[in-house]
């Protein structure tokens, strides 16, 4: 009896420098976390004018999103809830920095996406734990195989083998097909 198997090889970039854009207005807060995240190996992106952050989406491959929770000028919660419907920007990890952790805000976070919300005044070793778990969590996550794929894989190991079983895998190998077809997740 032969199978077949595929086995897919990944590579990963090693050298790849994250990409954080940093939503805030509070000039200290902004330099102090360009300061310490650049320290770290992180490109950062500075953004004092929620406006113009659809510009910076656009031109640039973000890894990483830290948005200013409360603003007199625009909603950090607008924002993400924004971005979480684009499917370009769903599983791009996007983190809140709050004067306040009370329960209500961490929820309305939560609610829309976010994955993190960071308390201030900034604790710069705490963040840096976070966002390197951030990183590896999200680099992880990019080199999961699509449902599809993994479906796709069994109805070809299934149809490898259906000339050992008299053609019996034959009808359960077109619905194996037809369902990976239509798991493909939004976005892909």
């Amino acid at each position: 009896m032969v199978v077949q198997l595929e086995i897919k090889v990944m590579s990963i970039e090693f050298d790849k420098r994250h990409r954080i854009l940093v939503v805030d207005d509070n000039q200290a807060e902004n330099d102090c976390l360009k300061e310490t995240l650049r320290a770290e190996g992180y490109e950062i992106e500075l953004l004092s004018d929620p406006t113009r952050i659809q510009l910076i989406l656009e031109s640039h491959d973000l890894d990483l999103i830290i948005i200013e929770f409360a603003n007199p000028k625009y909603s950090g919660i607008r924002i993400c809830h924004g971005l979480k419907k684009d499917p370009r920007y769903k599983i791009v990890p996007i983190v809140f920095l709050a004067d306040s952790l009370v329960s209500s805000n961490r929820l309305k976070a939560l609610k829309v996406g976010a994955y993190d919300i960071f308390a201030k005044p900034l604790d710069i070793e705490e963040i840096k734990l976070r966002i390197r778990w951030l990183m590896n969590y999200n680099k992880n996550w990019h080199h999961l195989e699509s449902p599809e794929e993994v479906l796709m894989a069994l109805a070809r190991t299934v149809n490898a083998r259906d000339d050992y079983t008299g053609g019996a895998c034959g009808t359960g190998n077109r619905g194996i097909f037809s369902v990976g077809r239509e798991v493909k997740p939004s976005g892909d």
